[in-house]
């Protein structure tokens, strides 16, 4: 009996230490889905009738000179834009409204500018330096159309995870679905030549009509309804 006690013991013993390490031992990730280019080649098409959407989220920009952060609310119908950032002392609230070839810029002390380079005035008042004509595209999982990629990965979902242009690293951390379509929740920008990080987080996804018709309305929550018409300002915040 008492030999049987002794081996139950011991069986006992090493079941504990078993039970121990495996409860030390790292957990093996997830597989990763493969790519299913298919898919992407399917979701860039429905990309591609988006005409209009609008975001509200927050942006972090990183520079060799400075660092800050804001809140950012993006409408777009076609290519006219209206892009709006508020922030810190630094920053103030600044807004660029337009199509690619001329925009207007007004910041928080009233000072307007009309021009076809925002990119260069909004360095030279924000620190921004993320090309816009680019963003735009980049921002909702698209290469820009008008230069080829020079890398480009896809996901098991047919969306963009990475993408590589113009000098640029576009990473795609989390998508949501808004009406049925896939949409980047939060992104980061990266031109390591030049120093440059931007990470964008996408709080809410608002999308108008995809055949692009001009009666596209976005929700603001804190202005209530605003449309975005060429042509036409839009309520200041």
């Amino acid at each position: 009996m008492a030999a049987i006690a002794k081996r139950l013991k011991g069986g006992l013993g090493l079941l504990a230490l078993a039970l121990m390490v495996a409860a030390c031992a790292p957990f093996a990730p997830a597989p990763e889905e493969p790519p299913d280019y298919m898919a992407w080649e399917a979701h860039q098409r429905d990309l591609a009738m988006l005409q209009a959407w609008s975001l509200d989220g927050r942006v972090a920009l990183r520079t060799p000179d400075d660092a800050w952060s804001a809140s950012l609310r993006w409408s777009q119908w076609v290519d006219y834009m209206d892009f709006r950032l508020r922030g810190t002392f630094g920053i103030g609230a600044t807004r660029v409204r337009g199509d690619p070839g001329w925009v207007v810029i007004e910041n928080s002390r009233g000072e307007t500018w009309q021009t076809a380079e925002p990119e260069r005035e909004l360095a030279l008042q924000t620190g921004w330096q993320v090309p816009l004509g680019m963003l735009r595209w980049w921002i909702i999982g698209l290469p820009y159309p008008d230069e080829e990629p020079a890398y480009l990965a896809v996901n098991g979902g047919g969306q963009l995870s990475e993408l590589h242009q113009g000098g640029w690293t576009i990473e795609y951390d989390r998508y949501e679905t808004v009406d049925g379509l896939a949409l980047p929740g939060r992104i980061t920008v990266d031109n390591e030549l030049e120093g440059v990080t931007l990470r964008l987080r996408v709080s809410e996804w608002v999308l108008g009509d995809r055949t692009g018709g001009p009666d596209f309305a976005g929700v603001d929550s804190q202005q209530g309804a605003w449309a975005v018409i060429p042509g036409q300002d839009q309520p200041d915040e």
